[in-house]
């Protein structure tokens, strides 16, 4: 992502409002400085807030996307199991090895390692990792068939 036509359009929005609250040159204009000076000052740092804000947003979401390389980061979880509010036993497959992780907010444990791990009857597919595939399977649910 190039920052150079983001650079280009802030720049020139803040010429068009310095330009603008530099022109003051007929005799209406003259007469009203003090409320037009004060009008333009404002209009300034109104637009310059605002691209700083876009600025900002910009870079955050650029950040978050740059960080993102594989959606699942290579990690797919095969099975999961909830044993209390806040705590999980979960089965992931990471670069080929089968993992039983104990799970709680403050801590990931690993229990033990598996040669094989079966699905459960129930459980016809891997459980979807990552954003997109869960947000593709929501809105598979969510249409008519």
């Amino acid at each position: 992502m190039s920052h150079q036509p983001l650079l280009w359009i802030s720049l020139s929005l803040f010429y068009q409002s310095s330009a603008w609250a530099s022109t003051g040159t007929n005799a209406a204009n003259a007469a009203n400085s003090a409320t037009t000076g004060t009008g333009a000052t404002w209009y300034g740092l109104v637009t310059l807030t605002l691209l700083v804000v876009l600025v900002a947003v910009i870079l955050r979401v650029y950040k978050r996307m740059a960080g993102t390389g594989h959606a699942d980061g290579g990690i797919t979880v095969l099975a999961a199991k909830s044993l209390g509010p806040r705590e999980q036993v979960v089965v992931v497959q990471v670069q080929g090895r089968i993992l039983v992780l104990g799970y709680t907010p403050s801590n990931i444990q690993l229990l033990t390692e598996l040669d094989e791990f079966s699905a459960p009857a129930g459980a016809a597919a891997p459980l979807p990792s990552g954003f997109s595939s869960l947000l593709n399977t929501a809105l598979k649910r969510g249409r008519p068939s």
